[in-house]
């Protein structure tokens, strides 16, 4: 059964449900001031009821809402010139009834036009000078508290009973996110605790969620969508993700607990974002982490590393064999000449082998003064390397034959560069853009 979600304030069954409250409510909730001549004011009374067809309007297994204390409607009514915004006075204990489902709102009306119908605005907080503004939901704290105290608008209009306000069941207009992210990786991580902003966009409609680094799931009110497309965007201060939704229906009066994978995009030194989700996946497949992509500058650049992982399976490069990892650790001499040299090789698993040759650099020369050619760890004899998976460091040394005259010597490993490489831009898939366990609440 889907959860429904009600307006109203949080009474909690046996959970205490806390929020940040915000500061700008004297600004969102504008209570006009009585005018001088009070001879033109009437005061009345309306008593109104949530939405009669569903009897449960559960927001978590820990509370329900209802009307409550201190809580304010809005109405708007003509006054026998324009259409014009009135905001009750807040409920005492004794205007609520019906397990907090029903309250009695008292309204200050001056010259109320009784032949013109009546829109009902709850909470206040949603209510423009004529009509619910819905620019409130722009900006959301994305906590449970303040959307059912400030966002969860709900409406009725109807005609004037009489002289009195009408009694109306009041009706959800939003549908209701209960989110969490996770991060694209092969196994997934839970990531939103540490959001601080989340934005939406349904090409229509924006949103953006500013809130402190805590656990989710973060909740937000949205317009009703029907086979929209949702570009979601998220960051923790340090990281970006994206993520693409398609064909998305999320029906007013509903809520809907969703999880999303998120892609992550990476900022480099400059600020500007590496987005290409191939060659992101292609570089992390290669053992790159996060601040390997984030030093590689921009999508060209990330895309040529991948060509030279392709290449040289990039142990050249990610603390593998460079200039700084190959350290020759001892030498055999006969008089002048260097016989053998000990080698010691470190690189990160898991990557490929190392395919190259092997320099050897004599009393700082910059061109090289010997080499052996290197067929990878796994087929070379003197390097024993094993195969192995996963974030670990392994080291092999190896003593070679060599005949060079030298004081001092210094190796460094160069890749072959094959004559005809073949295109290594082979998609190595996509996230299908599923929306793993999105399901309406109570579902």
């Amino acid at each position: 059964m889907k959860k429904f979600f009600s307006m109203a304030a949080l009474v909690l069954m046996g959970a205490v449900m806390t929020g940040c409250t915000s500061s700008d409510d004297d600004s969102i909730i504008d209570t006009p001031q009585l005018p001088v001549n009070t001879s033109k004011i009437v005061t009345l009374t309306t008593t109104v009821n949530r939405d009669a067809v569903a009897t449960t309007r559960a927001l978590t297994n820990q509370g329900v809402k209802t009307f409550a204390v201190g809580e304010q409607m809005a109405v708007i009514y003509h006054n026998g010139t324009s259409m014009v915004k009135a905001v009750s006075h807040e409920l005492a204990a004794g205007d609520i009834s019906n397990g907090g489902k029903t309250a009695t709102f008292t309204f200050d009306l001056e010259t109320p036009n009784k032949s013109e119908a009546v829109t009902y605005i709850y909470p206040a907080a949603m209510a423009g000078d004529t009509g619910v503004d819905y620019s409130n939901l722009d900006s959301q704290d994305g906590t449970l508290e303040t959307l059912a105290r400030i966002y969860d608008l709900c409406t009725q209009t109807g005609a004037w009973n009489g002289d009195n306000l009408p009694s109306l069941s009041l009706y959800n207009q939003l549908a209701i996110l209960a989110i969490t992210l996770k991060d694209n990786a092969e196994t997934p991580t839970e990531i939103t605790s540490g959001i601080t902003r989340l934005a939406l966009s349904d090409g229509t409609h924006s949103y953006t969620i500013g809130r402190s680094a805590v656990a989710g799931p973060i909740y937000v009110a949205i317009h009703p969508t029907t086979s929209a497309n949702i570009e979601v965007r998220a960051t923790d201060g340090t990281n970006s993700y994206t993520k693409s939704l398609t064909g998305k229906t999320y029906e007013a009066n509903n809520g809907y607990n969703v999880s999303w994978k998120m892609q992550a995009s990476y900022n480099d030194p400059q600020g500007r974002e590496i987005q290409d989700p191939a060659v992101i996946e292609w570089l992390r497949l290669y053992g790159f982490t996060q601040a390997d992509i984030n030093a590689l500058g921009n999508d060209a650049a990330a895309t040529e590393q991948l060509y030279r992982c392709y290449l040289y399976n990039c142990d050249f490069t990610v603390a593998g064999a460079g200039a700084s990892d190959v350290i020759v650790t001892d030498t055999t001499r006969i008089g002048d000449y260097v016989k053998t040299i000990t080698v010691q090789l470190t690189r990160k698993a898991p990557l490929g082998a190392i395919n190259g040759n092997l320099y050897f650099f004599a009393d700082g020369n910059r061109l090289p003064d010997e080499s052996v050619e290197f067929f990878g760890d796994n087929n070379n004899f003197d390097f024993r390397i094993a195969p192995t998976t996963g974030e670990v460091t392994q080291t092999a040394t190896a003593t070679i034959n060599i005949s060079l005259e030298a004081t001092t010597i210094t190796a460094e490993i160069l890749p072959f560069i094959p004559d005809n490489p073949e295109d290594p831009m082979e998609d190595p898939g996509e996230d299908s853009g599923e929306d793993p366990g999105e399901d309406p609440c109570d579902e």
